[in-house]
């Protein structure tokens, strides 16, 4: 069998065409150019070199550098930059089409989507992925993206059948996010309150009439791979989102929901709307309803408001499925977080008393009575807290203060049920969101930078130093961060007013992608006829444990089992009673 082989290099390189004779496949690299004396192809030692320079042109949003035998051009899309090599004529010999690219200023790491670029110096991850390939005619060819080493990637075309010019299109965007729906990726309007029920589904509230490409009215429901809606809506804004079993409950500014009378609170069943009593009431210029948590069977609501149904009960109320209650004598001020541990209820916002308490801005429900949480937050003319998460037994409070029990703590600290204590040097701008995924938190708000590092809006605080999410959140305007919310399989979902997440273009809502989509077969053992795989995954997230006959796995694909790695160490086995013969490859394989 015979091979040509095409060299290019991308970036700040020139390319190069080859053809050579082998007895394997063709193929195409991406390598350091040749350098030929002329503007043309030339044969130098069973190669035939690309010309070193070539034309450059710019036209529809698409940038060409066009050269005989080969175009490269780039273009933005949803998902990132998308990057294609134009092949112009079938290289010489037999075989597939096999490209080969050469990386400078970055290292190559597998990953299920394709491969992650890590770049030097910033260390900030790109995704290479969604891989596509056509021929002139407009027909899919088959194709496959392989990391060959940490400087070098492999494209496999099967162009046997192909029109050409052949167009290979990998995408490369910021690694950490993805979009939602990608076509009509994100939302119509701002995001501001996001809750996972913990088996794939994701539900998003704020002020939209269209998510993804699904009309829904302020509220809706990812499923990881499709919006819909929940009955007609709500009529107003939304603003705080909390699960309980099947249960959804909404609350914001609004009077109706899916038809039914509902002030400012409802429960979404699964099928139907239904009212809270006769629901919250509050000052018509703002949303009563900011807040809300759920413990066993009783429902707290939070925010700006004097009544929950007859009662009066002062920004926070308790629905225990059948009547409201007042917590005491409530707050003087807005509660604008709500998050419980245990048989507590912790509570944040703009207040100072709790109950017959001074207790700035963040305060403690034990089931009677209100207590304070040491001295509270201070040092910010406006000092507030906006956002609330526990994480074993440390509470994290974020918002606009700068002082925590006297600590020095910029808009993020931890109470550890006794004291107060800082996260680093914390943010330089107001927090609106917190999530907890594992030891880790994810912070989101107004900020630029988390600690010493450049984070925009987003990132990530591990127990001992802050890092973040790729790029962030840019957009024009205001591009902040009100809702966070981890679904327990590895996606953190952000809602705010932003446009770009990291270099995707996904407005409103993103997601990031927080624990490597990745699993790995540890050992393989053999004997009695048949294969023993131990296998090790991220629990509670669906693998698949394929075989195929070939290492590129096209011949004799077939999934032998799907299924969730147990907690806590995602190990599990599989024996296979009847391996091919001679060979059989496995892979692990994340859903």
């Amino acid at each position: 069998m015979h091979r040509g082989t095409l060299l290019c290099v991308s970036g700040e390189d020139a390319s190069a065409l080859t053809t050579r004779e082998s007895s394997r496949a063709r193929q195409c690299a991406l390598t350091e150019p040749m350098r030929p004396d002329e503007n043309a192809p030339t044969d130098v030692g069973g190669y035939r070199a690309l010309a070193s320079t070539g034309k450059v042109s710019v036209a529809d949003k698409v940038v060409r550098f066009i050269r005989p035998g080969l175009v490269e051009e780039y273009s933005v899309s949803v998902d990132g930059v998308r990057q294609d090599f134009v092949v112009t004529e079938r290289p010489a010999g037999a075989g597939e089409l096999r490209v080969e690219l050469g990386l400078t200023g970055a290292r190559a790491e597998a990953a299920g989507y394709g491969a992650k670029l890590r770049l030097e110096g910033s260390g900030r991850e790109l995704a290479y992925s969604r891989l596509r390939a056509v021929d002139a005619t407009g027909k899919e060819l088959a194709a496959r993206l392989e990391v060959l080493s940490a400087d070098r990637l492999a494209v496999g075309v099967e162009d046997g059948n192909a029109t050409y010019p052949v167009r290979i299109d990998p995408t490369f965007s910021d690694a950490d996010w993805v979009s939602l729906n990608p076509g009509i990726p994100g939302a119509s309007g701002t995001v501001g309150a996001i809750a996972a029920d913990g088996n794939g589904n994701v539900y998003v509230g704020g002020y939209f009439t269209l998510i993804g490409t699904v009309f829904a009215t302020n509220i809706g429901k990812w499923d990881g791979s499709a919006w819909s809606a929940l009955g007609s809506g709500v009529n107003g804004e939304v603003g705080a989102l909390a699960v309980s079993g099947t249960n959804l409950y909404t609350g914001g500014q609004f009077t109706a929901a899916g038809g039914v009378a509902a002030n400012n609170i409802a429960k979404w069943d699964g099928s139907a709307w239904s009212h809270l009593g006769l629901g919250i009431r509050g000052p018509y210029y703002t949303a009563p309803v900011r807040a809300l948590a759920v413990s066993g069977t009783d429902l707290y609501a939070g925010g700006y408001f004097t009544n929950a149904g007859w009662v009066r009960v002062n920004n926070i109320a308790k629905w225990d499925g059948s009547a409201w209650s007042a917590l005491g004598s409530g707050m003087d001020y807005p509660v604008s977080a709500l998050v419980v541990s245990g048989s507590n209820l912790y509570a944040g916002g703009s207040f100072y008393r709790a109950g017959e308490v001074w207790a700035y801005q963040v305060a403690q429900w034990g089931g009677s009575a209100w207590s304070a949480l040491g001295s509270g937050m201070s040092g910010d003319p406006a000092a507030a807290v906006w956002a609330l998460a526990v994480n074993g037994t440390d509470l994290f409070a974020g918002g606009s203060f700068t002082n925590a029990g006297g600590v020095a703590a910029n808009r993020i600290a931890k109470w550890d049920g006794s004291a107060w204590s800082a996260l680093g040097s914390g943010m330089n701008d107001r927090v609106y969101a917190l999530a907890v995924s594992g030891p880790d938190l994810y912070v989101g708000g107004m900020f630029t930078t988390a600690g010493e590092v450049p984070a925009n809006r987003i990132a990530k605080w591990d127990g001992n130093a802050w890092s973040a999410l790729g790029s962030g959140m840019a957009g024009v305007g205001f591009p902040y961060v009100y809702a966070l919310a981890a679904d327990g399989r590895g996606h953190l979902f952000v809602g705010g007013t932003f446009s770009l997440a990291g270099t995707n273009l996904s407005p409103f809502i993103a997601q990031a992608n927080i624990i490597p989509p990745r699993g790995e077969i540890e050992r393989i053992g053999a004997g009695s006829g048949s294969v023993t795989l131990d296998c090790l995954g991220v629990p509670a997230s669906a693998y698949a444990v394929q075989r195929a006959t070939d290492v590129q796995f096209t011949a004799n694909l077939a999934t032998l089992l799907t299924t969730n790695p147990p907690s806590p160490d995602g190990l599990f086995r599989y024996s296979d009673s009847t391996p091919p013969d001679p060979a059989g490859f496995y892979r692990l394989r994340r859903e």
